[in-house]
């Protein structure tokens, strides 16, 4: 008797039909869907570019020099379509580098005032806003002293104006003494220049024909005022920096005696108007110069 082989399970016998991925799958032109993903890109052809107008206090920032603080209005002036090639090159033309913005990128004090009157600022309202800033840069200043370590030799661009540059030292109501370098040429020159600030006679400061600098240290460790002598460095020859040097450590003698005698601070300050090094030397002929650290106003 021949023996039958079983009947198959019913699992067994049930075909699970292929399934199929998606990059087989074909759309009704035959293409798969593999084809069909990598066929799609994206691609730009125009620019729209939309001009703001500009305002006081737009966006909220103070500005380092207390000059008015300018930003971008809500208000919009213009629209237009750039195609993407001309954009290009329009940009190329136009950008600045990321590590020269925060020194060509700046917009001078002037100029921006300039552009809020076209805008329709008024200067009643610039100089009101401009001792709001000129306020808010003083206390800064003050809260955090320790940035400038208590100097007071400092030094800035030729273009930046000295209203400015109080500010920018926290000191906007200080007496500014501008020097400039024809006040260098001769002793005379420059002791008629300090004659008026210093509240001294032109001759008291002359010996011989020659600048008493003993005296002249003496005159400045004994003033009360706060004084901030804007030196103009840019067409000073080199006689005048010399002087420009002796003249600077005789404020540094002030403020050595100053914190000797500790009854009062030094009330001075030197600013060296288009000056670019980061130190000046006071040469007495008789020793080594002495030479004083410059802090950069930005």
């Amino acid at each position: 008797m021949l023996a039958c082989p079983p009947p198959p399970s019913p699992v067994a016998a049930v075909r699970t039909p292929a399934r199929k991925r998606p990059r087989d799958e074909v759309d009704s032109a035959g293409r798969d869907s593999g084809e069909i993903r990598s066929a799609r890109s994206v691609r730009f052809s125009h620019i729209d570019i939309r001009m703001h107008g500009t305002e006081i206090w737009g966006g909220g920032g103070v500005p380092a020099d207390d000059g008015p603080p300018l930003g971008l209005s809500w208000s919009i002036e213009s629209e237009r379509r750039v195609e993407l090639e001309d954009f290009e090159e329009e940009r190329l033309r136009s950008r600045t580098p990321k590590d020269a913005y925060c020194v060509s990128g700046c917009v001078a004090p002037s100029q921006r005032m300039q552009m809020l009157l076209r805008s329709g600022s008024t200067h009643r309202q610039i100089n009101s806003v401009k001792k709001e800033v000129a306020k808010l840069n003083r206390d800064r200043w003050q809260a955090s002293e320790v940035i400038f370590n208590d100097s007071w030799l400092f030094s800035t661009a030729a273009v930046a104006e000295w209203a400015d540059i109080l500010a920018m030292i926290g000191q906007p109501d200080a007496e500014a003494v501008e020097l400039g370098a024809e006040d260098w040429c001769e002793p005379e020159d420059l002791c008629q220049a300090l004659s008026q600030p210093l509240q001294l006679f032109a001759l008291e400061l002359l010996s011989d024909g020659l600048i008493d600098w003993a005296r002249l240290s003496g005159m400045l460790q004994g003033v009360a005022r706060q004084l901030v002598f804007l030196i103009d460095c840019t067409d000073a020859d080199a006689l005048g920096m010399q002087r420009i040097g002796r003249f600077v450590a005789c404020v540094h003698t002030a403020h050595v005696a100053a914190q000797v005698a500790q009854t009062q601070r030094c009330h001075l300050s030197v600013v060296l108007v288009g000056y670019d090094s980061a130190y000046i030397g006071a040469d007495w002929s008789d020793d080594e110069a002495d030479e004083f650290c410059v802090a950069a106003l930005e």
